[in-house]
């Protein structure tokens, strides 16, 4: 019987175009091939058995993760039996080889499911938290039938998963090379794992997956500048990355490091500093890949991201398709009929579709601030808009407008709420669960690559929401993002609102606003300070005053310029020590 379960689960699979034709050509590829296809294929499988698993909300559901992957072999030779090899891949029909014995499978599982025993769950988490209803009754919702069962193994996010992992496989990019370079480094027993973190890896990837690989530039000579060294004495001295605008950031590598070139989307050259290591991989991913590599990948995640089917819950809602549903159901009401013997009844109500919160945390002084941003019928403009007026709302008028702390970027962050408007953040690049319902984020899964890029949230932050030309002579206005809902896709939108109130602890998932020191502000004051003794030092050059003492009138200023060094030099010590970590 399991020969004919193993069958049915290679019809749903044959069943997929998309899939079987990922598969057709990476065996025409030369450097893939059967064999290697069929391997990757097994593993895939594997894999996605445990992905499965994590979905599973009952027993039955575990046990079929468990049937895929304890055959993940056979049904990998059933995949590829029905494919020849040859001038032309012939692939099976979604009707072909489908045996007759549904009737036979679907009485051996009726049988199953009532001599059944409760199955273990493999997960190491209490049990004890688990409801008395799904004690007594574990296979209520069992499905009893084989569609039921093909429901829930090609409707889960887990299938989805595999079909991008696949695809990845067939036709590479640099986002999904990176993306498993980063998933390999990770691991705690990896000898690089420390760069991940201490580089910030995950965000240069999240950069450079966007870019042409070939036109990645290597700086690999360790060419030095004496504004690229005190650049990089200042900010491995204080424990921070600096804004070094409007001068260029040049930071001299040390020793083990290299440099990187690249041009953003945006138009501007960008430069990191990563460890060799990383630049000997990132040149080897580079010349694996074809020169057209980007956009197969890219064309599968546009033509994918439209699936949101699922039978756990678990579904995906476009924002932007949100939006126009919720100007629909504003707009004409909802009509219920229900009927009572040879009475029907009509009601007519109008339904208010769930509203969607971005939780946004901002750090003020030593507290954590938090606004909740609706984001129904919201653009990405009209939200950055919005997400900047709170941060200088939340921050406080003295902090946003005079501390030498700008707003850098966003960070997707898991916090805490432990008393009655008290929260902390609590744990970096972290995100909710693929089975949290209570969540909608895209991709779901996340990856090791955040989905925004740090620059990407600073571009938009500082885009000029209300042009001026006139007033703002000093650059040129452009607006991002005005007719389009991309990045509310992709950031984590909670279907209630936060309850900030009462003491009751809990854990939720946003975005939490970062800063760095700008050198436009630390010169600013440093001039503030220093002009009137500079004024005070001409006024006394002047005919009518001592022209020829030179020492009195320069000691306000001296004396300026040493109380400044003192307090700097103070300042920028202690930050490495009094800064946070999280």
């Amino acid at each position: 019987m399991n020969i004919l379960l193993v069958r049915e689960l290679v019809a749903l699979l044959h069943q997929d175009g998309t899939l079987m034709s990922d598969i057709s050509a990476a065996m025409l590829k030369e450097d893939i091939g059967l064999e290697k296809m069929r391997n990757r294929f097994r593993k895939l499988l594997r894999r996605y058995a445990g992905d499965l698993k994590s979905e599973a909300l009952n027993n039955s559901h575990r046990a079929v993760a468990g049937f895929i992957k304890s055959f993940a072999t056979h049904t990998t030779q059933e995949v590829f039996s029905d494919i020849s090899k040859g001038d032309q891949i012939r692939l099976p029909s979604p009707t072909q080889n489908v045996p007759n014995n549904r009737d036979k499978v679907n009485d051996y599982l009726q049988n199953r499911l009532n001599d059944v025993e409760p199955i273990e769950s493999y997960d190491d988490s209490d049990q004890d938290s688990l409801d008395e209803d799904d004690e007594e009754n574990p296979y209520d919702d069992a499905p009893s039938h084989i569609d039921q069962w093909g429901q829930f193994i090609t409707g889960a996010i887990a299938y989805k998963t595999l079909r991008r992992r696949l695809h990845e496989f067939v036709y590479p990019s640099l986002g999904s090379k990176l993306r498993n370079l980063l998933e390999l480094w990770s691991r705690h027993e990896h000898k690089y794992h420390d760069y991940v973190a201490r580089y910030r890896l995950s965000n240069l990837a999240a950069e450079l997956q966007y870019t042409n690989p070939h036109e990645i530039q290597f700086d690999t000579a360790r060419k030095t500048s004496y504004f690229g060294h005190c650049q990089g004495t200042l900010e491995r001295w204080t424990g921070e990355r600096w804004d070094w605008s409007p001068l260029p950031r040049h930071v001299t590598p040390k020793d083990g490091e290299a440099g990187i070139r690249w041009e953003c989307a945006c138009g501007e050259m960008r430069y990191a500093e990563v460890p060799v290591a990383f630049i000997k991989r990132l040149q080897s991913i580079i010349h694996s890949l074809p020169r057209a590599s980007q956009s197969s990948t890219t064309a599968f995640l546009e033509s994918s991201s439209g699936t949101t089917s699922t039978t756990n819950n678990t579904s995906q809602i476009n924002p932007s398709k949100s939006a126009q549903r919720h100007q629909q159901s504003v707009g004409s009401p909802s009509i219920n009929v229900a009927q009572s013997g040879s009475q029907r009844q009509v009601v007519v109500s109008n339904i208010t579709p769930p509203s969607h919160h971005i939780l946004f945390v901002v750090q003020k002084g030593v507290d954590y601030k938090i606004a909740q941003i609706v984001v129904n019928n919201l653009c990405c403009h009209e939200f950055f808009c919005k997400l900047r007026d709170d941060y200088f709302h939340l921050r406080g008028f003295i902090r946003a407008w005079f501390s030498i702390w700008r707003y850098s970027h966003c960070d997707f962050y898991m916090c805490e709420k432990f008393d009655e408007y008290q929260f902390t953040p609590k744990k970096r690049n972290s995100y909710p669960e693929t089975t949290d319902t209570e969540y909608e984020f895209k991709p779901r899964p996340m990856d090791f690559i955040p989905p925004i890029s740090e620059h990407e949230f600073t571009k938009r932050f500082y885009a000029c929401h209300k042009p001026r030309p006139l007033s703002h002579w000093y650059h040129k206005c452009k607006t991002l993002g005005y007719h389009s809902y991309d990045v509310l896709d992709l950031l984590p939108k909670k279907r209630k609102r936060l309850e900030e109130a009462g003491n009751k602890r809990e854990y939720f998932w946003g975005i939490y606003a970062r800063e760095m020191i700008s050198l436009r502000w630390v010169l600013a004051y440093n001039i503030v300070c220093v002009l009137p003794t500079i004024v005070f030092f001409f006024l006394k050059l002047l005919p009518w005053g001592y022209a020829t003492d030179l020492q009195n009138p320069s000691v306000p200023f001296t004396m300026m310029l040493s109380m400044l060094s003192l307090f700097w030099a103070t300042f920028l010590s202690s930050l490495q020590f009094g800064r946070s970590t999280i």
